[in-house]
């Protein structure tokens, strides 16, 4: 979601609670979700309620956490910084959790900023918050600047260090790989008689035994004993395991001094136990000490099932391995990506598709988003759920991925839940022979996840169903077409536009239509809109593969009409700098030297008729017509050039063509003369094409086109000047145009004839004759 979305979500925390969910449920909740928008609806539902600053600290780091993964840091600070609006502003545990948060997501410098607003706030300024401030300072991995703090805030606010406050210190050196002057700050706590806690001792210890200095670890082990600390559980954990990797009895024995010692061993203990078995191939005591955690107290954690999963697939287990996998759902405790990811793998080897296939649907409605990506890419790629058409090529589904020609499929995006396999696939059959079609679904509702792939014979198909059917509305929503292994940064070569001015009943397709006309367009277009009505702002940016079609584009179109509107066309400014604007030469000679963008083919026109570089020149210096493309439901000419037309007059607009009871359908580019018909369960016998005798073979690939005036496309009125162009063609209309003599099966009725404003009222000019012979060559 966007992050105007959050934004409105943020409206919750003045007002008072609308839910009845209680604290406990919260926070189960909030462990459990991973959406950021609704983790924020959850914590902005009980926010108001929390009258502990710990249970408030616990439920806001859970949220910040969630938003920082998906790395919306607006959205971060716009929460925290709503909550100093709030009365309990003043109270100084309360201001600590908001820099505590800050810390968490990794956004130290606005830390600092509310430390020093603690005056103005009317916070008092303590060892509390001093201590939260060191917390983030080591939670935004910022360890060489901790003692720096230390140092020095104490001496500016008066705050004196507590044994906290040494422990925090103790940490940053530690994680900074510096043990050593840990040491010296726990010999410094000893002289002052400062309390050196067992969290202390045990963080230097474990960063000795990670150091590799298991004698010092030892004996600092020893010196907690003789001074009298209290060793917990975590402590025995840290000894355990710097020593999994070694014997299991070893393992045993430390947790058999633990329990000598009074304390219960947890899970973690366990795990690391379970591992060390694992690790010296003894998976059946393994499983046992898997089995005994109940009898013993503990619950397995994500932990214990990703140590066992992973262990059971690298000895080739899978059936196991899988039965684990299903324990770990019913407990709500699924191990991570890599892990699963393997197991996978290992069934779709044993030929056990349809536990993989179940696998992979349970596991898309458990990961949070981000990571569904990466699972609809293990399913491609593993060729599970893939739909073969009947008679259509061979059957890929134990085909391997390696076999596959990943060049040659598209993805599709933005999909309407309506749309189904099969009219995706005769929408994209008419570009080109289709191999296959998948479109993931959920195993509970049966929809589809808004995507899908198409997989055609060859790479130009898919190139040509790319150029001509990306934007295209199915069910009122324009679809995303492009390459499925397309690497999108490469594509970004700054050639970026900016559109001013423009009409609100211009949207994404117009604009669409209207600039791919002088060359591809990488990404959608996009429409600056107002967050709460959905209104365009009258601005939106274009992005090209190339500086060419960027500056066709600002010279044809700058200060042309769109939709009665004369817009404005140049290149955007640059994220990040101080008025600098893209299109610098420093980018064109990166673009230049691009090899991404030297292999594709030019799509200026690329629905018309390309040119021969020495061939006869006809139609207003055009190059001779090539055959069209033959689709799969018969042969369609291509599109005509566009032509330059005079600016709608006053009070008019541009409107979508749309066939009557073509629902799914509207708003794609027609066909001179024509439309696209329905979608067709059953195609038609395909037509054979069959050019003229006196037609100039098709030009050779890798030929320079030669370079060319750019006209505006059709449409679009006014000429360079602000000089209107009178349209060549008598009475203002165009003479459709087919290759090789060829006529459409259908037509759409012809568009109503304009009056002229010269010509009497009640007066239409006569049609077109049928001789009616090319313009004259353009100077």
């Amino acid at each position: 979601m966007s992050s105007s979305t959050s934004i409105r979500h943020l409206r919750h925390f003045s007002s008072t609670a609308k839910s009845a969910i209680s604290i406990s449920k919260a926070k189960l909740k909030l462990r459990s979700e991973y959406d950021p928008d609704k983790a924020l609806q959850i914590y902005s539902s009980v926010s108001d309620h929390y009258a502990s600053p710990t249970i408030s600290r616990y439920a806001q780091d859970l949220t910040i956490r969630r938003l920082a993964k998906s790395r919306r840091f607006t959205d971060i600070e716009a929460l925290i910084e709503s909550h100093k609006k709030d009365p309990k502003i003043k109270q100084e545990p309360y201001l600590s959790t908001l820099i505590r948060s800050y810390g968490r997501a990794g956004m130290f410098e606005q830390a600092m900023k509310t430390f020093e607003q603690m005056d103005e706030l009317g916070t008092p300024r303590s060892v509390i918050s001093f201590n939260s401030l060191l917390t983030a300072c080591n939670h935004s991995k910022l360890f060489e600047k901790v003692p720096e703090l230390f140092n020095d805030l104490p001496k500016k606010y008066g705050v004196l260090p507590d044994k906290v406050s040494y422990g925090i210190l103790v940490r940053s050196y530690c994680e900074a790989g510096t043990p050593e002057k840990a040491l010296e700050i726990v010999a410094d706590m000893e002289k002052n008689d400062l309390e050196v806690t067992a969290v202390t001792y045990t963080t230097i210890m474990d960063a000795l035994y990670k150091k590799g200095q298991a004698d010092e670890a030892d004996k600092l082990w020893n010196t907690m004993l003789e001074n009298g600390c209290e060793v917990d559980v975590t402590a025995y954990n840290v000894r355990i395991m710097h020593s999994h990797g070694g014997e299991p009895e070893t393992v045993k024995a430390m947790i058999e001094e633990m329990r000598n010692a009074g304390l219960k061993p947890d899970a973690i203990s366990y795990n690391y136990l379970m591992t060390s078995y694992c690790k010296s191939g003894m998976l059946d005591e393994a499983k046992k000490v898997f089995d005994g955690l109940e009898g013993n107290g503990c619950n397995p954690n994500a932990a214990t099932f990703r140590s066992l999963i992973y262990y059971l697939c690298r000895n080739g287990d899978f059936d196991k391995g899988y039965k684990i996998f299903k324990k770990s759902v019913q407990v709500h405790k699924i191990p991570d990506f890599n892990t699963l990811k393997h197991l996978v793998e290992g069934l779709v080897k044993k030929k056990k598709i349809k536990e993989a296939k179940g696998m992979i649907r349970t596991i898309k409605k458990k990961f949070p988003p981000n990571v569904l990506v990466s699972w609809g890419k293990v399913e491609e790629s593993l060729a599970m759920t893939t739909r073969i058409a009947p008679g259509v090529g061979a059957n890929l589904l134990g085909q391997h991925s390696a076999e596959r020609n990943q060049d040659a499929t598209a993805y599709v995006g933005n999909l309407d839940p309506q749309v189904s396999e099969e009219l995706l696939w005769e929408l994209f059959v008419q570009a080109g022979p289709v191999v296959n079609v998948y479109v993931p679904k959920d195993r509970v509702t049966n929809l589809h996840q808004g995507y899908g792939f198409v997989e055609f014979r060859s790479e130009e198909d898919a190139d040509y169903a790319i150029k001509v059917l990306n934007m295209i509305k199915l069910y009122g929503k324009p679809i995303r077409v492009n390459k499925a292994s397309q690497d999108k940064k490469s594509l970004d070569v700054g050639a970026n536009l900016f559109i001013g001015n423009l009409d609100p009943d211009v949207d994404e397709k117009l604009l669409y239509d209207t600039f791919s006309a002088f060359g591809v367009i990488v990404t959608n277009p996009k429409i600056m809109r107002d967050p709460d009505t959905g209104n365009s702002r009258g601005f939106g940016f274009i992005s090209y593969d190339s500086f060419e079609a960027s500056d066709a584009a600002i010279e044809a179109m700058n200060g042309q009409y769109l939709c009665n509107r004369q817009i404005t066309v140049s290149y955007a400014y640059k994220k990040d700098t101080k008025g600098e604007r893209h299109g610098t030469p420093a980018e064109r000679v990166l673009a230049a030297s691009n090899p991404t963008s030297k292999s594709r083919p030019h799509t200026l026109f690329a629905s018309g008729p390309p040119t021969l570089p020495n061939g006869p020149q006809v139609n207003g210096g055009m190059g001779a017509p090539v055959p069209p493309r033959p689709f799969a439901n018969g042969v369609i000419p291509p599109n005509p050039i566009p032509s330059m037309r005079p600016p709608p007059p006053q009070g008019l607009a541009f409107q979508h063509m749309q066939v009557p009871g073509q629902q799914a359908w509207q708003g794609q580019p027609q066909q001179p003369g024509q439309g696209l018909p329905p979608p067709m369960m059953h195609p038609p016998p395909v037509q054979q094409y069959r050019p003229p005798p006196n037609m100039p073979p098709p030009p050779q690939q890798g030929i320079q086109l030669p370079q060319r005036p750019l006209p505006p496309p059709m449409g679009m009125g006014m000429g360079m000047g602000g000089q209107q162009q009178q349209p060549h063609h008598m009475g203002g209309q165009q003479q459709p145009h087919h290759m090789g003599g060829q006529q459409p099966n259908w037509r759409l009725p012809p568009p109503p004839q304009q009056r002229p404003p010269h010509m009497p009222q009640g007066l239409v000019p006569p049609p077109p004759p049928n001789n009616l012979p090319p313009p004259p060559p353009s100077s």
